[in-house]
């Protein structure tokens, strides 16, 4: 018996113990990482029943999943289907990235993998299930403190990718999750992009991905063969994220943020300097991670 969570109370306030019928396997190529070979399905092997579900993203489906024998314990479950026109290849290389990063970092504030298989039909990845939802569901109830909060933790946690090289690609409230009132924890790697070594950073514009609203200029407007910096590309996103919580709106791809910072008097006036260098249109203008810590530690809320 082990226990599915790993024991890491910080992380998951539940946890529940499973068998394990499987063996492991490497289903890619190169360095793996650790995924479970499962003869059959991941809820019926685990004794879990599949539930609602919570969300939907481009690569499958997350929904909640109930132990059967301790109803208390509860996993949030990303399924990527294998069935399609490639045969699954895509979403194979997709499944295999997001659990590589979530499994080679370790942070307080970012979700882990608690566990990664190979069923027949499908791929499943476990995470935490954080019963607050996302910090986007949770918007109109935020104050500047606690956006300041937030911003704080996240930035932390994407500060803490970015040292390991690696750059989230998709920042948007949907993708932070709530562990209760004071900690928020950063999740979805779907479209996360390894930074190259022995380079600058800069890398081609398709190879980012993202969401438009919380897309930098640079991204919005970048052609063929054009070079970003997923780095400062995540960094516009938490300015848009932290824009987004103190006027307590969702992100749309119509505002110019960095006008409604100057003009908007919900903006409270002691975080306009920090959403100005944030929002910088110019990305080498643009603050980095360091100074927007640094920013929101001297802010008074």
């Amino acid at each position: 018996m082990e226990d599915l969570h790993r024991g890491d109370k910080k992380r998951s306030s539940r946890s529940c113990a499973v068998k394990r019928p499987y063996k492991r396997a490497a289903i890619g190529h190169g360095s793996e990482p650790e995924v479970l070979q499962l003869e059959g399905d991941f809820f019926s092997t685990f004794q879990f029943e599949e539930g609602r579900v919570l969300g939907h993203g481009l690569s499958g489906v997350v929904v909640e999943a109930t132990s059967v024998t301790n109803p208390q314990a509860k996993v949030a479950v990303k399924k990527f289907a294998l069935l399609g026109s490639d045969g699954g290849i895509k979403k194979t290389d997709t499944f295999l990235k997001e659990v590589s990063i979530m499994q080679s970092v370790s942070h307080a504030h970012i979700a882990p993998c608690v566990l990664a298989a190979r069923c027949p039909l499908y791929l499943a990845l476990a995470m935490p299930l954080y019963s607050l939802g996302s910090l986007e569901s949770q918007l109109s109830g935020l104050c500047p403190a606690l956006a300041r909060l937030y911003l704080s933790q996240i930035a932390s946690a994407v500060r803490h990718l970015h040292l390991t090289r690696i750059a989230h690609g998709d920042l948007k409230l949907d993708n932070v999750f709530l562990m209760d009132a004071q900690h928020a924890i950063l999740g979805d790697f779907g479209l996360a992009v390894r930074l190259p070594e022995n380079s600058m950073g800069l890398v081609p514009a398709s190879q980012c991905g993202g969401t438009p609203s919380y897309m930098a200029p640079e991204a919005k407007d970048a052609g063929d063969g054009y070079l970003v910096d997923p780095v400062k590309l995540d960094i516009y996103a938490l300015g848009v994220m932290l824009w987004c919580m103190l006027v307590k709106v969702k992100a749309s791809w119509t505002y110019d943020y960095l006008e409604e910072t100057n003009t908007d008097p919900d903006v409270p006036d002691n975080f306009r300097p920090v959403l100005r260098r944030v929002l910088e249109p110019l990305p080498l203008r643009r603050a980095n991670l360091d100074e927007l810590v640094q920013a929101l530690d001297r802010l008074q809320v």
